[in-house]
């Protein structure tokens, strides 16, 4: 059985109680976020929330911001991201795939 590598991504300043607000800055390819059992195709200037899964396809990219937090990532193609939801200190867990913070 293939086992998932998960990295979690860490800031340094104090969470607070509101929830994380993500933003789609660039997106090519198929998109996918997913929530429950309801899924959307990501466009530029699409948000996203904690708690949400981010999948590219075979030939999908986006650059997903963080602005209160002044983070950006790029998801490069076959990468499934988890965004946070309730672990302090965490901005996203990698599931599969490769991501580079920009």
């Amino acid at each position: 059985m293939r086992h998932l590598a998960v990295l979690a991504l860490v800031f340094a300043a104090a969470q607070g109680d509101a929830p994380l607000a993500y933003r789609f800055e660039q997106v090519k390819g198929k998109v996918v976020v997913s929530s429950g059992h309801e899924e959307r195709r990501a466009t530029v200037g699409a948000a996203a929330f904690g708690g949400e899964r981010v999948r590219t396809g075979l030939f999908g990219r986006a650059v997903l911001a963080v602005p209160t937090q002044a983070c950006r990532f790029e998801l490069f193609p076959l990468t499934r991201v988890v965004l946070a939801s309730d672990q302090p200190g965490v901005l996203l867990e990698l599931q599969k795939g490769k991501l580079w913070e920009v």
